[in-house]
């Protein structure tokens, strides 16, 4: 604990925040939601594989019944890859994967409102440019109104590119898992899950194989 002559701020604050998050990480498991989704949320899990300067692209379904409900939300976008490295290299970790709004711009400048008008929060960038987790959560400063159409989807892309200045090969294959959480902060008459779930259900039956 700080007092308040030793609580940091500013550039001290960012360094203080950098030694929590060595020895914590991004925060405390909650074991419940390894298993199942948030109560009046909805979690979706995609699996891959990416090579250097690849990219795949993941959509996340946003309930219809959501737009135009003024409600509190927000949105966790984690993604984890296994990393391939080298020892004998300064910059030992090979590849750094990352999430983006396809419709908008990297996270890096902290504002991108990621087409449900919610932007991005701590941890820093420069946090998620370490290790092999890269985690986002996405809040509104003030409670505003979706608007977006039916069968509506988030485009996420992610993708891969060399972290060590030319130690991954093209052909090094980087498998990863991103999941994708959706959250309502309040009681409300719908059901985002049921509606998420009914919109996979009519894609799946869709697909030819």
């Amino acid at each position: 604990m700080y007092t308040s002559e030793q609580r940091p701020s500013g550039r001290r604050f960012r360094q203080a925040g950098e030694e929590v998050a060595r020895y914590f990480g991004h925060g405390l498991i909650e074991p419940i939601h390894m298993l199942e989704g948030p109560r009046n949320g909805v979690t979706l899990v995609g699996l891959g594989s990416i090579r250097k300067d690849e990219a795949r692209i993941f959509d996340m379904h946003l309930p219809h019944s959501m737009s135009g409900d003024r409600v509190h939300r927000s949105m966790l976008v984690t993604l984890f890859w296994f990393l391939p490295v080298d020892p004998s290299r300064a910059k030992y970790r090979l590849a750094a994967l990352e999430a983006i709004s396809v419709d908008g711009d990297i996270l890096e400048d902290g504002d991108n409102p990621w087409r449900i008008d919610m932007r991005s929060r701590p941890p820093h960038i420069d946090l998620l440019k370490r290790g092999t987790v890269w985690s986002r959560r996405f809040v509104h400063k003030r409670v505003s109104v979706p608007d977006y159409g039916d069968n509506a989807t988030l485009p996420i892309r992610v993708q891969c590119k060399d972290a060590s200045g030319g130690g991954l090969g093209q052909d090094e294959v980087i498998r990863f898992a991103i999941a994708f959480t959706l959250r309502l902060e309040q009681q409300v008459s719908y059901d985002i899950h049921e509606e998420i779930r009914n919109q996979l259900q009519v894609r799946l039956r869709g697909v030819q194989i």
